[in-house]
This record gives C-alpha cells, structure tokens and sequence, in this order.
C-alpha cells in the first residue's frame, strides 16, 4: 500500500531528504510566488529533491490568461456554502493579478464566513525557461493548455505547461 508524507513549508525554503523520481505542482501554483528571485530558489530547491533526470511537470498562466476575467466577479451557491470571488484585474506594470474569495461555510448548523486575498505574478515564458535552467533544468518541453492534445507549441501561449 502507497504512503506520503506531507509537509507545509515555503517553496523557496524547503529541504527534503532523498532524492524523488518527479514531481508535479498544478492549479497555476508557481503564479502566487511574487518575485523571480523567489521563483527561482522554488524550482533550485525542486531541482535539488529529484534524482537526475526526474521529470518535473507544472503549469503556470501566461499574459493572455490574466487579461481575462480578473475583474470580473463570480460566485457559486450550494446548500451548506457560498463563495463569492472578485478580481480587481491585471497590472501590466507590475504584472500582477489579484482578487478577493469570500466563502460561507454552514458548519455543524452555523454559518462561518472566511476571506482570503490571492495574490499572483504573470512571468515571461522566457523568465520561467531562465529560471529553469538556472536552477539546473534541461529539456523543457512547453506546452498550450488549450490544446485538449497538449501538442508541442510555441512558447507563449495562454497556459504554460512544461
């Protein structure tokens, strides 16, 4: 039977021991590190934790993903939750994105309501392929998450995965 060992700690910062035979982060995580210094100590540390070799497969959103529906608002109603998301949009100068979740959760017959601030950084494929490579990464493969295929396309599309 399988086992994982799950931890809490800051991409940047964590150690782990052994040596993995890949890796996967999804749901455009690597956009909420704010800084290419920070992105880059995230992926030296992922390179340090896989063995040679070992695939790292992740996916981040491009310019074009953020110059939709960041300011628009959204919310979704079910009988034990409410959540409300609403974006204040994309700056071009900073090439940030944030918004606004608030979620209403009926927990044992009593509503409870939490905030959160999401905060995300849009980098240049040409910024996320440096980083890569500094951090010791060799044969990236970019891919479009538009194509259902996820055929090999040209850096720069709307979703990056690689």
């Amino acid at each position: 039977m399988p086992s994982a060992a799950f931890q809490v700690a800051d991409a940047s910062k964590f150690r782990v021991l052994g040596k993995f035979d890949g890796a996967v982060c999804t749901f455009d995580s690597l956009n909420h590190i704010l800084s290419e210094e920070e992105l880059s100590a995230a992926l030296e540390r992922t390179s340090a934790a896989l063995k040679p070799g070992a695939p790292f497969a992740f996916d981040m959103l491009l310019e074009s993903a953020y110059q939709t529906n960041w300011t628009d608002a959204f919310s979704l109603v079910r009988d034990d939750h409410v959540l409300v998301l609403s974006g204040s949009g994309f700056d071009f100068r900073t090439r940030t994105a944030q918004c606004r979740i608030t979620m209403f959760r009926l927990l044992d017959g009593v509503w409870r309501r939490s905030d959160v601030e999401v905060h995300e950084r849009c980098y240049t494929t040409r910024e996320i392929v440096a980083a890569l490579r500094r951090a010791g990464f060799e044969g990236t493969a970019c891919y479009d998450a538009r194509d259902p295929g996820h055929e090999r396309t040209a850096r720069g599309r709307d979703g990056l995965s690689l």
